[in-house]
């Protein structure tokens, strides 16, 4: 995102309400020890401020409000260097998206102005028009699902079966396809199928712009394959998978299982087994270097931590015995926080 371009105006704004912030939550004298903060003062001021940021980006309504939300779905808990507990930016559940700018300023509790949505139908013209530029339908096609349009889901549905589809624009279906929910059970099996089959194809292409939707189609399978069908996983951990595939895959086993681990090991042994034969291979100096190699190394760790298998404590002390002290601590941190 482009840094945005500031006035001397909008440098003093942002200025004043952050002295109003820190002269709510501050003291005004360091030896009083009964200071107590107006929460509901100081709260209303943090968000004015981060309004203010937001501002200066001039983000479409729609997309500020996606953002503020992600904060809002996220666990509550304190804040880092924030004294009382931070609420929610929006209480409103209403589907219409308001800039927080706006949404402060009404303090009378009057409506809400509505700032309606880009118009999906303008944009559903564009990406159901074969005759349209094929840049255009993918622009059209990533604003509908940053607006979470809830028609979305059923025409990538439709839209990935087609076995017309250029690369160019299958390519971008599957980039949508990370972004959506596909709340029906019969069309996330379709896509989880055809985002497998997708994966295949572009793993063999070392075009460098396939590499980012292979890791998507990856990412987003690894999300949706059901439990009983994660060995479909090892297709993809080939040798000569390994700049392409293994970090994205390595990571999705992780996920899948470090809640709920295996229960029948037989479905997982080919896995299993491909995931140690790699963690083997990489027992070196040279798998233990910052970077991407040792990040391979640490997640080819913590997934065959998951799936439970026999050897790993054998091979952690291998590799203990020629690693940076850097690089043990590291695993041992990541091992301890999945089994917490």
């Amino acid at each position: 995102m482009p840094v945005p371009a500031v006035t001397d105006n909008d440098v003093k704004r942002v200025a004043k309400t952050v002295k109003r912030y820190l002269a709510a939550v501050s003291p005004p004298d360091e030896i009083l020890s009964s200071f107590h903060v107006n929460v509901q003062k100081a709260e209303k001021l943090l968000k004015q401020l981060d309004a203010e940021i937001l501002r200066l980006y001039n983000l479409p309504p729609y997309l500020e409000a996606r953002l503020l939300r992600l904060f809002d779905e996220l666990p509550k808990r304190d804040r880092s260097g924030v004294p009382f507990p931070f609420g929610q930016y929006f209480s409103m559940q209403n589907d219409f998206c308001v800039p927080l700018i706006v949404a402060l300023a009404d303090s009378a509790g009057r409506k809400l102005p509505e700032l309606p949505l880009p118009p999906s139908d303008k944009l559903y013209s564009l990406v159901t028009n074969c005759e349209t530029d094929e840049r255009e339908r993918a622009l059209a096609l990533n604003e509908l699902a940053l607006m979470e349009d809830r028609e979305l889901p059923e025409f990538l549905d439709q839209e990935m079966q087609r076995p017309d589809n250029s690369p160019y624009w299958r390519n971008h279906l599957i980039l949508a396809a990370e972004k959506v929910r596909f709340s029906d059970e019969s069309r996330r099996r379709r896509i989880q199928d055809r985002l497998y089959e997708c994966a295949k194809v572009l793993r063999d292409d070392d075009s460098p712009d396939s590499l980012p939707v292979l890791q998507s189609a990856l990412r987003r399978y690894c999300s949706m394959v059901p439990r009983a069908e994660v060995d479909r996983l090892r297709h993809f951990l080939r040798r000569k998978d390994q700049t392409r595939c293994w970090q994205v895959v390595l990571q999705g086993i992780q996920n899948i299982f470090s809640q709920i681990p295996p229960t029948d090991e037989s479905d997982i042994e080919k896995l299993r087994e491909r995931v140690a034969s790699i963690l083997k291979n990489r027992v070196s100096p040279k798998s233990c270097q910052p970077g991407t190699e040792g990040a391979l190394t640490v997640n080819a760790c913590h997934a065959l931590a998951v799936l439970k298998h026999p050897e790993l404590q054998e091979l952690i002390e291998s590799l203990e015995q020629m690693a940076e002290p850097w690089f043990i601590d590291t695993l041992h941190e990541r091992l301890k926080g999945m089994a917490e």
